[in-house]
Parts: structure tokens; C-alpha cells; sequence
């Protein structure tokens, strides 16, 4: 801004000598006038190449700040830390640090779920045993089969298929089959999980279906409503 008022009288100051010298008639004095000239002419072009030099300096500011804007806009985003922290937890639908699953019906019993005591180590790998149930994944590495042989000795077995998971990995939607010496049966439900604790792990469903029994000797049938609760308790 400065500059700019340098430039308007260096201006003013030129146009006069310009004038000035018209009426010389001594040629000391056109000489000095001419000198005068020269120096107003050479503080003009200082002045024009101080303002070009100014106007090129906030462009190369300028265009700093959009290449920082552009370095910041490219950086990689943090990787995001997975939901499950082993292939064991995740398979049983566990987030978090997880080391002990207990769990307990409230109600009936029912076959086919995966009802065990669960223990993980630290890096979440499965180190207690669920002898009475074969387990089936599915691509995604979430139980979608149980076969449970129940305790017992004399081949009786309850096939449960988890026709639907949630994004969660959990049971939604169930069909069991059973199979024993003295009945068979089947059983249709839903599972709900009204209880979730801070760490996103359901701590109590509820089973609502019907199951059906039907006696091999007689093939009579025995239908009954299913209304259970399970509920787990989680350490961490």
C-alpha cells in the first residue's frame, strides 16, 4: 500500500519535471531536469517490480496452503480395530477382550444352543471344551450348526440350524430336529436380545416357538409352546 502512494507521487513528480523542462531555455537546466526524470522513472520501475515481487509471493502462499490442504485431504485414514479379536470369539458372536462365557436358562432346557461354560485365553483362543457340541461356521466364521448330543449315551442327538444370523453373527431365526430311541421331534423359534452390555455382547435372549415330540411306538404327538430365557454372564 505504501509502494502505491510512492507511485502516485513519483507519478505527479515525473509529469511535472515533463512540463518543466518544455520551458527551459538554459541547457544546465534541461540537464538537471532530465536527471530528475531519469531517477523518477527508475524509482517507477522499482516500485512496479517491488508490487509484482509482493503479488507473486502471496501467490506462492497461496499455493503452499492448497498443497498442505491437499497432503491433509490425502492422508490415510487410521485403520479401523476389528469387532472381533479372534477367529474363536468371533465365531461364538463375542467382541472385546472376553475370557469367561457363562450361561444359564431360566425355564425349560433347550437342546441344540450353545449353552456351555466358555473360557479364551489372551489373545481370545478358545481353551475350554464343549464335548457334548459339534459346531458348524459358516463363510463368514459364525455358528450356524449345532449338533448336540446331550450327555447322553443312547444316541440322542438335537440338530439346531441358524436359518437366520444378525449382523452380529446371532441366531435369529431356528430349526431343531430331534432324534432319540424313544421319540423324535422338531422345533420352530425366534430368539430375541433385549440385553446388551457396554461392549456390544448380548446378555440375555429370549426363545419363543413351538416344539413338538412325537412317539415313535404310538406316533403320537406332543405339541408344546417354547418361551425360554437364557441369560450369560461375561468377564472381561
Amino acid at each position: 500500500m505504501l509502494c502505491n502512494y510512492k507511485y502516485i507521487m513519483l507519478y505527479l513528480l515525473f509529469n511535472y519535471q515533463i512540463t518543466k523542462y518544455s520551458f527551459l531555455k538554459s541547457d544546465v537546466m534541461k540537464i538537471k531536469s532530465y536527471l530528475c526524470v531519469g531517477a523518477c522513472l527508475f524509482s517507477l520501475m522499482a516500485c512496479s517490480s517491488n508490487n509484482s515481487t509482493g503479488s507473486k509471493g502471496d501467490s506462492v502462499v497461496a499455493d503452499s496452503a492448497i498443497a498442505d490442504t491437499a497432503v491433509s485431504e490425502s492422508a490415510p485414514e487410521a485403520a479401523e480395530i476389528p469387532a472381533h479379536l479372534s477367529d474363536d470369539l468371533k465365531k461364538f458372536g463375542l467382541k472385546g477382550h472376553v475370557t469367561k462365557v457363562s450361561h444359564e436358562f431360566k425355564g425349560s432346557w433347550v437342546p441344540g444352543l450353545v449353552d456351555d461354560d466358555l473360557t479364551f485365553d489372551a489373545e481370545g483362543k478358545l481353551t475350554s471344551k464343549t464335548p457334548d457340541l459339534t459346531l458348524k461356521t459358516n463363510s463368514d466364521g459364525f455358528i450356524n450348526k449345532v449338533v448336540d448330543s446331550m450327555g447322553s449315551s443312547d444316541g440322542s442327538t438335537a440338530t439346531s440350524t441358524f436359518v437366520k444370523l444378525n449382523e452380529d453373527g446371532w441366531p435369529t431365526t431356528v430349526k431343531s430336529e430331534y432324534d432319540g430311541p424313544d421319540s423324535n421331534g422338531y422345533a420352530n423359534f425366534t430368539i430375541t436380545y433385549p440385553e446388551i452390555d457396554d461392549h456390544g455382547n448380548w446378555t440375555k435372549c429370549v426363545i419363543k416357538g413351538t416344539q413338538v415330540f412325537v412317539n415313535i411306538d404310538t406316533d403320537d404327538e406332543f405339541e408344546e409352546p417354547l418361551n425360554v430365557t437364557l441369560v450369560r454372564k461375561i468377564s472381561y
